[in-house]
C-alpha cells in the first residue's frame, strides 16, 4: 500500500469517526429533548382550565349544584323551564368539544334560571375510572371542577388521560381529602353510581333508535330529531327561549 493510499484510507476513517460522533451527539440531544418534554408534561397543572381561583373560589360558585332524581349531578334551579340531560363520556372527544363550547355558553342560561343541566357520565373501559373520580369528587362538593379537569386531561394526554396518578393529582388540586377520595374510588357505592348512569343511557337508547352514542342530549326529555350528537348553541338557545315561553 502506497503512502498516498494509506493517507486516503486514514482520511476516510477519520471522516467516518466524525460522522459517528455527530450522529451520537444528535442522538443525545434528541433524547435530552424528549426527557425534558416528559418532565414538563408531568409537572404541568392538572388542567389548563382555571377551575379554582387564587382565593379558593370555584368557577361554579355562582351556579346551583344539586342531584337529579336519578342521582346524577346537576346545575341550576329545579324549576327551570328547560332541563337538559347530557349523556356524555369523559373519554369522548366529541363530548369534550361540547364541554369546551356549548356547555361554556350554557352556563349563562343556567345562572339566569332558564336551564337545569344534568350530567350523566356514560362509561366504557377507558373512561370508567374518570367517572368514578368525578362521582367521588362530587361527594366532596367538587364534581363540576373535576369534570372540567378530566376533559382537560383528555385534551392534553389522549389515551393516557386517566392514569391513577393523574386522578390523585386532580384530587390534590381541588383540595379534596385524599384518603376519602381513594376509598371512594374503590367502593361499591361508586360502582353502583357508574352502573346507574350507564343504565340511564341504555334505557334512552332502547327508546330511540337514533340514540347510538355520546354525546346525546335531551331537552325536556326529548333528544333532537337526529339523535346522538350535540346541536350548536344557537339551536339550543332557541329551544331554551321556546321553553321559557319566548
Amino acid at each position: 500500500m502506497t503512502t498516498t493510499t494509506r493517507q486516503r484510507k486514514a482520511e476516510r476513517d477519520l471522516a467516518r469517526k466524525r460522522q459517528q460522533q455527530i450522529m451520537l451527539l444528535v442522538g443525545i440531544v434528541v433524547t435530552a429533548v424528549v426527557v425534558l418534554l416528559v418532565v414538563i408534561l408531568s409537572t404541568q397543572a392538572p388542567t389548563q382550565t382555571p377551575v379554582i381561583s387564587a382565593d379558593g373560589q370555584s368557577v361554579y360558585a355562582g351556579l346551583t349544584p344539586g342531584t337529579s332524581a336519578e342521582g346524577m349531578p346537576q346545575l341550576g334551579a329545579a324549576n327551570a323551564p328547560m332541563t337538559i340531560y347530557d349523556y356524555s363520556s369523559f373519554g369522548c372527544s366529541h363530548c369534550m368539544n361540547f364541554h369546551d363550547n356549548q356547555f361554556q355558553q350554557l352556563q349563562a342560561d343556567i345562572t339566569a334560571g332558564d336551564v337545569r343541566f344534568v350530567y350523566v357520565p356514560v362509561s366504557n373501559a377507558f373512561s370508567l375510572t374518570a367517572s368514578g373520580a368525578a362521582f367521588c369528587a362530587e361527594e366532596q362538593g367538587r364534581f363540576w371542577e373535576m369534570h372540567d379537569i378530566l376533559f382537560g386531561y383528555l385534551a392534553q394526554y389522549g389515551n393516557t388521560a386517566f392514569a391513577e396518578s393523574r386522578l390523585y393529582d386532580a384530587a390534590r388540586a381541588l383540595n379534596l381529602n385524599e384518603t376519602d377520595f381513594r376509598s371512594c374510588l374503590s367502593s361499591t357505592r361508586t360502582q353502583a353510581r357508574i352502573d346507574a348512569a350507564n343504565q340511564l343511557f341504555y334505557t334512552l337508547a332502547d327508546q330511540y333508535d337514533n340514540v347510538t352514542g355520546t354525546p346525546t342530549l335531551t331537552f325536556n326529555g326529548q333528544p333532537p330529531s337526529f339523535g346522538s350528537g350535540a346541536p350548536g348553541y344557537a339551536e339550543i338557545k332557541q329551544m331554551i327561549v321556546q321553553a321559557a315561553g319566548g
